[in-house]
């Protein structure tokens, strides 16, 4: 049967008491699975939640933007993990390579 609202009888009388689902922490209550173990879980705070729901549906929800982001970011990647092995190649090997000891066997003219 329906009422008013839209809902099933069934669904307009189901209402869980508030023992079902405690969010109290209490030291005696053993952790167990179920509605009781809620009392331990992290919450995540509302503006983590927007900020992930933003990311998701700015980079994620379209396939065609996951794509493109996906290459950008291995294009940035390759490039930023190019500079820095570059960059620790030259740190290690200073005062080996040519561009160090050249100046000691060229003169220029």
């Amino acid at each position: 049967m329906w009422s008013a609202n839209g809902q099933t009888e069934r669904e307009s009388t189901f209402k869980p008491s508030n023992s079902d689902y405690s969010l109290r922490k209490s030291p005696e209550t053993p952790t167990v699975l179920g509605p009781e173990s809620l009392e331990n879980t992290y919450r995540i705070p509302y503006t983590a939640m927007s900020l992930s729901t933003t990311f998701y549906n700015t980079f994620f929800k379209r396939n065609s933007v996951f794509v493109g982001t996906v290459f950008a970011g291995a294009f940035a990647f390759g490039i930023g993990f190019d500079i820095g092995v570059t960059k620790f190649y030259d740190t290690w090997n200073k005062g080996k390579q040519w561009k160090d000891i050249r100046h000691k066997y060229v003169t220029e003219e």
